[in-house]
């Protein structure tokens, strides 16, 4: 159900996409419906391993209860290219909290 609070947010949001060297960020305003009821900023991290490169990492950022932004980087610090992220092997990390509720 949690999830789907934060699903219903982002089909909802203005979502802009920023390019820096080593960092994607993918921004969510014009937010609007229910808020997220945990009050943790990072809820969920996922990890992309690469064969030959540092794992991607993938950090939600939720702020007073909305989506804030999606940060997609190297472990390394390295440059990524959007186009090569392979999602063949995943980690999921979700905070305590989230798992099993206040």
């Amino acid at each position: 159900m949690d999830k789907n609070i934060l699903v219903k947010q982002a089909e909802k949001s203005v979502i802009t996409t920023l390019y820096e060297e080593g960092i994607i960020t993918i921004k969510f305003s014009n937010l609007q419906g229910d808020k997220y009821p945990h009050s943790v900023r990072v809820p969920v991290e996922m990890r992309a391993f690469q064969k030959e490169y540092a794992p991607i990492v993938f950090m939600l950022h939720v702020i007073e209860g909305y989506l804030d932004e999606l940060e997609i980087f190297s472990a390394d610090g390295s440059t990524i290219n959007a186009d090569n992220i392979s999602l063949d092997k995943l980690e999921y990390v979700i905070d305590p909290e989230v798992s099993f509720g206040n």
